[in-house]
């Protein structure tokens, strides 16, 4: 376990740290998360890694990590054998430049990692667009041939078993031809699995797995020999290693009209912020990664100097590898959509988002819906705790977004959520963050999460309102009352008139207010939750179920009088006369009502949950 920044200086400054700008941050955040997919390196072992080795790391380890991730995302497979030649072999030569690093990882290993996904390419191409094959006739001449002879077989087969072809595809209505999708599960499935449908469709289908198998193989060769290895590669675009990514489309390597040796030369100048030396603008930013750093062009002002890369390479050398790396910082939760937790600490920000990966399966596997948002804010702070790193909480940032627009590279629905130094002093008390970390529902279809909207600095008010309509008129399920009422509490302290949150206030005077703060709501949530149980017991079930509604509607409408003498009147009228109970209801009613002009509504409310009880 890492903790924090103090255990890496016993070896030294980390090379990796945070530059206070979220988005290359994060980028750096997911070029650790990348090596640690390929190579299963943590921070510390990049770290080390790269002070070991530094070009190394950016020029080979890198790139190859990039390109095996890129390749996977596309269902193609690259095996550890693999990766482990090209480490041991990497780590065993001497180079001398930069660029011989580079060249010999392209040429002998990634072109090799991209085997698969080319064959898979070329072939889904050639299945599914029967204009494909006229463009690449020249290059791989063979190929014509080969699925000219799988196409005819394939309408034999078709003919004679078309009906069990349908079932093992799980097909329904007409089927004239194979896609691609189809070929594929043929050509993965074990030939056990044809043996419920007959002698003769286990025949053709071996046939016709040879026939694939013959295309597989025929690619297989044409690439190893012409590609892998090779320095001197055919101008043609179809030996390009078909990846694209949907964050950075117009960056050069990707596309699609590139030869093998342009994308190999584009990915180069990218990592090593090569560009032309008349030129010192950062005109080949402009063309690729405008949503996140000024555009030349579109935003030159005649006040202010041109952009230059010098600046760019003397203080983060590798930007662009970062900005590669940035869509790997964020993981994707059910119920959240793709998050990412930021501190101002690389250590902490990765172990904490670390911890979420490893206990996702786990917290997605729950059916309960708020299982995931109770597991992501309790490891976010065990490990804070653990870490020793309770400063970490007060710079600490929930970035997410819904989803990205391909066409306009644009997130949709990004959310950013800073933490104060007064939420984080709250969410370190176990018992406030247990009970504000749940999701309250407020609509049929509608939840609200009862934490993000804290952190966010909307009033919970609203909420628990809209959620107590629901079960006045049984349309929840949801039982509990101790969220309820640590909302209610936690907003009856925080209301404008107790304004803790003045950030030119003296530390030390402001500590001091936020020590007395957990207390106080610790003990309005106490007198509320006595002020309920009360309720439940001086009335019975019939008359807290009959005079709720109507003692719901006057909060509602804000009249405080008109519920305190309804209130007392239902008191007098009840045939109990528990002379305990009632002096505590007068009191609560006195002293946290009638008078209590700016918070009265909050402990009324504490109050009324009796009336339509619950869960503790």
């Amino acid at each position: 376990m890492i903790k924090a920044s103090n255990e890496t200086r016993l070896v030294g400054e980390p090379v990796l740290q945070f530059t206070g700008n979220w988005i290359i941050d994060l980028g750096m955040l997911g070029f650790v998360n990348l090596l640690e997919e390929i190579y299963g390196w943590d921070i510390l072992e990049t770290q080390k890694r790269i002070k070991e080795n530094e070009e190394i790391v950016y020029y080979g380890l890198f790139p190859f990590a990039y390109m095996c991730s890129e390749i996977k995302r596309k269902d193609s497979t690259v095996s550890k054998k693999i990766i482990e030649d090209f480490l041991n072999e990497i780590y065993k030569r001497k180079f001398r430049s930069k660029k011989e690093i580079f060249d010999f990882t392209w040429e002998n290993h990634i072109t090799k990692a991209a085997t698969s996904r080319w064959k898979d390419y070329i072939t889904e191409r050639v299945v599914d667009d029967k204009k494909f094959i006229s463009k690449v006739s020249k290059s791989l001449e063979k190929l014509k041939e080969l699925i000219r002879e799988l196409e005819d077989f394939e309408k034999e087969f078709i003919r004679k078993n078309r009906d069990e072809i349908k079932r093992f595809l799980d097909k329904k209505g007409r089927f004239q031809k194979f896609k691609y999708k189809d070929i594929k599960k043929f050509r993965d499935a074990p030939i056990e699995k044809f043996k419920e449908y007959g002698e003769e469709f286990i025949k053709n289908a071996k046939k016709f797995k040879k026939l694939l198998s013959k295309v597989d193989r025929y690619l297989d060769k044409k690439w190893k020999d012409e590609i892998v290895g090779n320095k001197d590669i055919s101008e043609s675009t179809v030996f390009r290693i078909p990846i694209d990514n949907k964050y950075y489309k117009n960056f050069l390597f990707f596309q699609p009209g590139y030869t093998h040796e342009k994308q190999k030369e584009e990915f180069y100048h990218a990592i090593d912020f090569k560009i032309e030396k008349e030129d010192h603008i950062l005109n080949r930013i402009d063309k690729t990664i405008n949503k996140f750093l000024a555009s030349y062009r579109k935003a030159v002002n005649i006040y202010y100097a041109p952009l230059k890369t010098k600046f760019f390479i003397n203080n983060i050398p590798y930007l662009f590898v970062y900005l590669f790396c940035f869509d790997r910082a964020f993981e994707y939760y059910r119920n959240i959509d793709y998050l990412v937790f930021y501190s101002n600490d690389i250590f902490t920000t990765y172990e904490i988002n670390k911890r979420l990966r490893l206990r996702k399966s786990k917290i997605e596997s729950e059916e309960d819906p708020n299982s995931i948002f109770r597991g992501t804010w309790q490891t976010v702070i065990d490990t804070i705790i653990e870490m020793e790193s309770w400063w970490v909480l007060e710079n600490l940032y929930l970035i997410k977004y819904a989803k990205l627009d391909e066409n306009t590279q644009r997130f949709i629905d990004v959310e950013y959520m800073g933490i104060s130094r007064l939420q984080a002093t709250l969410l370190l008390d176990d018992d406030i963050r247990r009970n504000l970390n749940q999701r309250v529902q407020v609509d049929e279809n509608e939840y609200r999460w009862l934490f993000e909207e804290f952190i966010k600095n909307k009033s919970l008010m609203p909420i628990i309102m809209n959620h107590l309509v629901l079960r006045l008129n049984q349309k929840t399920k949801q039982r509990k009352v101790q969220p309820l009422l640590y909302a209610l509490a936690v907003e009856a302290e925080l209301f404008p008139a107790h304004d803790f949150t003045n950030l030119f206030e003296d530390p030390m005077l402001l500590k001091a207010k936020l020590d007395e703060l957990i207390p106080k709501i610790k003990e309005s949530r106490k007198k509320m939750g006595m002020a309920m149980t009360n309720i439940q017991k001086l009335f019975s079930k019939d008359i807290r179920e009959n005079n709720a509604p109507h003692l719901f509607s006057i909060i509602r409408r804000q009249s405080k009088y008109s519920f305190v003498n309804s209130l007392l009147r239902l008191i007098i009228s009840n045939p109990e006369k528990d002379k305990k109970l009632i002096k505590h209801l007068n009191d609560y009613v006195f002293h946290e009502i009638v008078q209590n002009d700016e918070t009265w509504i909050y402990y009324a409310l504490g109050l009324f949950i009796g009336f339509i009880g619950g869960k503790q």
